[in-house]
């Protein structure tokens, strides 16, 4: 028989009053799955492991919640009462590189993996009649946040690494246009100081403008250091 969705207020948020409310410190996490017993029993694990858990019951209710709301991940059933779950992951888009996605699926069908995980999904699961896969829930989701952390961090990384190699090659440019500076004005200087005459009357000239661009030198010699610091 068809699934059909509840039109009751989502589960959610209450403390389950078998554990109460342990101190999350693992992430959040937005369930989207028509069955609340199911989203239940999950969120009673997953609560019990250190996540917070929030839960939908269809596609449209979790992109809204997701729209107004930060997850550090979502579980998602394929096959939802008001559209597939792949519906959801094509509305999300470029948010899958940031934001991973598992989906839940009662099918061990290897072409479905193959389809959801070209979506876009970080991984899939397959929900088995005795629920046994819920208690691997924690170490998969465990897994997949520590694989789009160390992709972040990686992200970072080879972002700064190009900032520094485009500072590196500004600085060589300003580098090379100071000594070329630098050359041009020693050779000004030696051509202005060779045309005056060894006369009387021009030596004080001669002087000035020696001392004049010995400092202009000095300064950028000064600032060539500076640059390649």
């Amino acid at each position: 028989m068809e699934r059909q969705a509840s039109t009751q207020a989502p589960v959610l948020e209450a403390a389950d009053p078998e554990t109460g409310d342990p101190e999350v410190t693992k992430g959040k996490i937005l369930i989207v799955e028509d069955e609340r017993p199911l989203i239940l029993l999950v969120r009673r694990i997953l609560t019990k492991a250190g996540f917070e858990i929030v839960g939908e019951v269809s596609v449209d209710a979790g992109l809204q919640r997701l729209a107004s709301e930060a997850f550090d991940l979502v579980l998602l059933d394929y096959k939802m009462p008001d559209k597939p779950g792949t519906e959801m992951v094509r509305v999300l888009g470029n948010r899958l590189e940031t934001l991973p996605v598992i989906m839940l699926t009662g099918f061990t069908d290897v072409r479905l993996a193959v389809e959801v995980m070209k979506a876009g999904v970080a991984d899939y699961v397959v929900k088995d009649a005795r629920l046994e896969f819920i208690q691997s829930l924690p170490k998969k989701i465990e897994d997949v946040l520590e694989r789009f952390k160390l992709r972040r961090e990686n992200a970072e990384l080879q972002r700064r690494l190009q900032g520094a190699e485009r500072g590196l090659e500004s600085a060589a440019e300003h580098a090379a246009r100071l000594g070329n500076l630098a050359s041009k004005l020693r050779s000004s200087c030696t051509e202005m100081l060779t045309t005056l005459t060894d006369s009387t009357e021009d030596r004080r000239a001669r002087a000035q403008a020696a001392e004049q661009c010995a400092a202009l030198i000095a300064h950028l010699d000064e600032m060539l250091r500076d640059s390649a610091q």
